[in-house]
């Protein structure tokens, strides 16, 4: 779902507790599922009020919404977040070890154009889906694993982008492609 709101403007809802640190989630799993104005970032949920996530962080941390810069490499398991945003058109995330995304969502904005992540492994949280809404494109080398909850983990896959599977993926849960287009090149695609 994506929210075009007029410039400076909100939309409201009956809904005030949908909300994953900032950003808004899902009812049922609190996974990171809307962006706003045409997929540029996350939409937002604070106290009814839907409008579009106005600052990210740079520091890789599990309540942190982190905006990847080119080139970020945080370290052994210390990719952890509550989401990503890809919003440069060659942003790299290098990872290693096991990182978690903890609201399980992953945006590609349409002026990323040829991001990647590369390395480790990166999971959703507990109990989440991975959700990745490119609107851009995308090469994920990094294993994809089950979530930190365990088996039967869930990959949807939504936007207009290009979302390249290029990794050995382990999660043997269910793959669901929404729109755009996906290309299965790795081990496990």
């Amino acid at each position: 779902v994506d929210f075009t709101l007029p410039t400076g403007s909100s939309a409201t809802t009956s809904s005030t507790t949908f909300a994953t640190n900032g950003v808004l989630a899902s009812a049922a799993s609190s996974t990171a599922f809307a962006t706003a104005n045409g997929g540029t970032t996350w939409a937002t949920n604070a106290t009814g009020t839907i409008g579009a996530l106005s600052s990210y962080s740079g520091t890789y941390a599990a309540t942190n919404n982190v905006d990847v810069a080119n080139g970020d490499t945080p370290g052994s398991g210390l990719g952890n977040a509550n989401t990503l945003r890809f919003n440069v058109a060659t942003d790299v995330l290098n990872l290693a070890g096991v990182n978690t995304v903890t609201a399980g969502g992953i945006l590609v904005t349409p002026t990323s154009t040829a991001a990647s992540i590369t390395g480790g492994t990166i999971r959703a949280g507990a109990n989440k889906e991975l959700v990745i809404i490119d609107n851009g494109a995308i090469n994920i080398g990094s294993t994809i694993a089950e979530g930190s909850g365990g088996a039967g983990s869930t990959l949807t896959i939504a936007g207009s982008g290009t979302t390249t599977l290029s990794g050995t993926n382990s999660f043997t849960g269910t793959l669901s492609v929404n729109s755009g287009t996906t290309v299965l090149s790795g081990t496990n695609s």
